[in-house]
């Protein structure tokens, strides 16, 4: 705690952005041009695009298409669990739109958050159109701050599914997704014991047995090899001008004391870990993204550079 506090004090200012790829970012570059399209899919309280103005992956889209990559970002509801009828079904059904309009094709998708659990869901569901998952400070085996909101008296559960349904249809009515909140299924889901089901329900090789144990690299599905990447942040506070650092700090402060070990401010590192790590970083859970509006801290990595290193990997493995 003390240490991502003083990370936040002495990260002053905008983060300065560095990119580290060999090629400069333009339309004639092929850096990120994988064989198959990339998927970015967003979190819980996210959109692809705030008010129509701001994507949610703050700079990434368009860094990936103007160094080669087709992607795009996927709207799913904002305030959901997982399941047939939620997020992963939106994802699924996106998926299968653009298959009817373009022929079968497959897929290599990247989700932060919440977007990680639609992701595996996805590539259970349409094994043979899937390629790799790559989850970004994702959840897999739950949240201490859904715990604890599920040990709170029935009537503040309820006062808290109200707000965040709320919540949850600004967000929506904004962005023009019919999916209703359900803040409530949200919890569950992402509390240890609601993880624990989905994980049964939704195996991967890449989940690993305990904290510290092996994590596999690759889900074989149909016949079909999907690759399996991860990686988060595992600081709270990171820059001083940053607003969501005052909600990263004490939750992350909550997470510490439910012996929760490290984490990025939401998400520990021992529930983010998921298939091939590739990193952890000093960042916070926004900064995974780029969020706030690209500050983050001034010595951390950049994470645009990140995922578009990440899509010439996929690249070289010929996906």
């Amino acid at each position: 705690m003390l240490r991502t506090t003083l990370t936040g004090l002495f990260s002053l200012g905008f983060a300065v952005s560095i990119f580290l790829a060999p090629l400069s970012a333009s339309a004639q570059s092929t850096y990120a041009r994988t064989q198959h399209p990339i998927i970015l899919v967003h979190g819980g309280l996210g959109t692809s695009q705030y008010l129509g103005l701001v994507n949610y992956f703050y700079g990434i889209p368009e860094d990936l298409a103007q160094n080669g990559a087709e992607v795009y970002v996927v709207q799913v509801g904002s305030v959901n669990g997982e399941g047939p009828d939620r997020r992963g079904g939106q994802l699924v059904q996106w998926m299968q739109d653009f298959m009817v309009v373009n022929g079968p094709t497959q897929f290599n998708l990247i989700g932060h958050s919440m977007g990680g659990l639609s992701s595996r869901y996805a590539a259970s569901v349409l094994p043979n159109n899937v390629v790799s998952v790559t989850t970004i400070g994702t959840p897999h085996k739950g949240m201490e701050l859904f715990d604890l909101a599920g040990e709170q008296p029935p009537a503040v559960l309820a006062l808290l599914t109200i707000v965040f349904n709320l919540i949850g249809y600004a967000i929506d009515l904004t962005s023009g997704q019919p999916l209703p909140p359900d803040a409530l299924a949200a919890q569950q889901q992402l509390s240890t014991a609601g993880s624990a089901e989905y994980n049964t329900a939704y195996p991967s090789a890449g989940l690993p047995a305990s904290c510290t144990g092996p994590t596999g690299e690759v889900d074989v599905r149909n016949g079909q090899r999907q690759l399996l990447y991860s990686w988060m942040g595992d600081a709270a506070g990171t820059n001083v001008l940053d607003p969501s650092d005052l909600v990263f700090i004490p939750v992350g402060a909550l997470i510490e004391s439910r012996n929760g070990g490290s984490h990025d401010g939401f998400v520990s590192v021992c529930s983010a870990r998921f298939g091939k790590e590739l990193g952890i970083y000093d960042w916070n859970h926004f900064d995974e993204v780029n969020q706030i509006l690209g500050l983050r801290g001034l010595w951390s990595a950049d994470p645009v550079a990140v995922i578009r290193q990440h899509a010439n990997r996929l690249k070289l493995e010929g996906l």
